[in-house]
């Protein structure tokens, strides 16, 4: 089914990438997701 997903991208300067991200942090949308969600099992390797 991942043939059938669609996105719109869009080409921005860094700078405005960097405004929008500096934006969003500011709007408290940040957050960052455990190992529980990682799917790839080569980065849950215990070191």
């Amino acid at each position: 089914y991942h043939s059938e997903m669609l996105f719109r991208v869009k080409v921005v300067s860094q700078a405005e990438f960097t405004a929008h991200m500096d934006k969003l942090k500011a709007d408290g949308n940040t957050g960052l997701l455990g190992d529980a969600y990682n799917r790839n099992p080569n980065l849950n390797e215990i070191k």
